[in-house]
């Protein structure tokens, strides 16, 4: 068994009528948590855990013409199951992994913020703006002290088809924009794994045991 937290990098590829929209890196802590069961043999092993996940993204739009920006921070949690193949030295916590993983999102929040100020955020735990189910592909590598960095690619979008961004200013009309065309996810994440088990006593019939059995029967 282990447990692993990490810090979170986020970006997305958005398009929307065929258009790019630039987005920012987004950086997270908290809640990046997760618990896996492992199985290892000598050069290869294989885990499945539960994975608790702070995901989202930040992009930059136009509202009324190119002179007045806006900037939408959207973000939901995800529980997710991971399944990860590992090869390398087990033995000593050193190996390449990859592997997939399903996530269930939650709680999505947004906020808006027009030439700098922030206008408003919504908030709802069952958000249709979002894809309920992301399903990604993992790939990295762990080294002896127990850090790890693992590339995560979304294949879904994170926007479900039914998002549409409505942008209302005080007293004044609603203005609808379409829904994106592509909102791909990319997620980094460097983080450290705590191994639970403890390590297994040599069997009497190992190498070590019989070198420090000879050992002491040289003292006597």
């Amino acid at each position: 068994m282990s447990t692993h937290s990490g810090y979170g990098f986020s970006w997305a590829d958005l398009e929307r009528k065929g258009n790019k929209l630039d987005n920012t890196v987004r950086f997270t802590v908290v809640i990046n948590l997760g618990l896996d069961a492992q199985w290892q043999g000598e050069k290869c092993g294989l885990s499945v855990g539960l994975e608790t996940r702070n995901l989202g993204l930040i992009y930059d739009d136009t509202l009324n013409g190119p002179n007045q920006t806006f900037r939408v921070k959207s973000r939901v949690y995800t529980l997710g199951v991971p399944v990860t193949f590992m090869f390398g030295k087990m033995s000593e916590k050193t190996y390449f992994f990859a592997g997939g993983e399903i996530e269930y999102t939650f709680d999505y929040k947004e906020k808006v913020f027009v030439d700098g100020d922030k206008e408003y955020k919504s908030k709802g735990y069952y958000d249709e703006n979002v894809t309920k189910w992301l399903p990604s592909l993992h790939a990295g590598i762990q080294i002896k002290s127990g850090t790890y960095l693992k590339f995560q690619y979304y294949m879904d979008d994170f926007f479900s088809d039914k998002y549409q961004f409505q942008y209302q200013k005080q007293n004044g009309p609603t203005q609808p924009y379409a829904p994106f065309n592509k909102s791909q996810l990319y997620y980094l994440e460097l983080g450290h794994r705590l191994f639970l088990d403890a390590p297994a006593a040599p069997s009497p019939k190992s190498p070590q045991s019989r070198a420090k059995l000879r050992m002491q029967m040289a003292k006597l």
